[in-house]
């Protein structure tokens, strides 16, 4: 796990039957291939088995940082592979109490993963169907959030793929992000498609998206935007997963039907092509708050 100050890390070193081992634990720099003599360290002394877990506190926001597992016995340090991770830049709270990393991208800062409010910003409650698959398409003015399907019941993949709401709980008067946040306009979007995927942001190739694969070991790399594959749902009540289906986020701005608003698509299938489309305000996307 990372944020702006912390990493966590899980490391395994095999162990060496002849010797007895010292010190186990994690050396890290800003420099590449850190090693006990030119790099900060924390040792798990206490670790029995060669699987453990490093918790770094106290790093600089908006870093990239190299780490490296080590034990030493008798005999020598051993090291582990390099990896290395860019520390987030901020974080920011919504009314719930959960906590958001943030990245600063271009001229604009975001939220590092989806939001999962159940609270509008005024501290009134999200409303949710009666059952989760409840079909809303004749509801003139659904103002909903759920969770996907199961996720209420694990709170992990809640964390890592967030809530999906409906349009019209995006641009509810009552303010679905946090103070001095607001769900970015398309305006907004286009900016930050054309700071990390350059003069074409929607080609095949669109080099600052990232995804995360594991909902225990979420990071921010280099490349700067890293897109939870949340899956989406429809009006009707179906729901779609993201790993075959690919993801959506909601803007702000309407469509050219009063139906419909613009909504951003990513999907991994197609070399991380990014599509703007118009889709029903009735069904549950993905939220990104963009600060003020």
């Amino acid at each position: 796990m990372i944020t702006h100050n912390t990493v966590i890390i899980n490391a395994c070193m095999a162990e060496d039957n002849s010797f007895n081992t010292i010190e186990r634990g994690i050396c890290w720099s800003t420099s590449p291939n850190p090693t006990l003599e030119n790099a900060e360290r924390k040792a798990d002394i206490n670790a029995t088995m060669p699987s453990f877990t490093v918790i770094i506190t106290g790093l600089n926001p908006s870093t990239v940082y190299y780490f490296r597992a080590f034990a030493t016995n008798s005999a020598g340090t051993g090291y582990g592979g390099i990896l290395s991770y860019r520390t987030f830049d901020g974080s920011v709270n919504d009314y719930d109490g959960f906590e958001y990393s943030t990245v600063r991208l271009g001229d604009q800062e975001w939220m590092a993963s989806n939001l999962r409010s159940t609270y509008f910003s005024n501290g009134e409650s999200i409303p949710k169907t009666g059952t989760e698959t409840k079909n809303i398409e004749n509801e003139l003015n659904p103002v909903y959030q759920w969770p996907f399907l199961s996720h209420e019941d694990h709170p992990e993949l809640l964390q890592y793929d967030g809530r999906l709401y409906t349009w019209y709980a995006v641009t509810d008067a009552r303010n679905l992000c946090p103070d001095g946040w607001h769900i970015p306009s398309l305006e907004e979007w286009n900016e930050l498609l054309h700071h990390i995927g350059g003069d074409d942001p929607y080609s095949n190739d669109l080099r600052g998206i990232s995804y995360r694969t594991d909902p225990l070991n979420p990071e921010l790399t280099e490349a700067g935007f890293m897109a939870q594959l949340a899956g989406f749902r429809n009006a009707s009540g179906l729901y779609k997963n993201g790993f075959d289906y690919g993801t959506y986020w909601w803007t702000s701005t309407t469509g050219t039907s009063d139906q419909n608003g613009f909504a951003v698509f990513c999907s991994p299938h197609e070399n991380s092509r990014v599509n703007i489309w118009e889709e029903s305000k009735k069904d549950g996307y993905s939220v990104r708050c963009v600060k003020d």
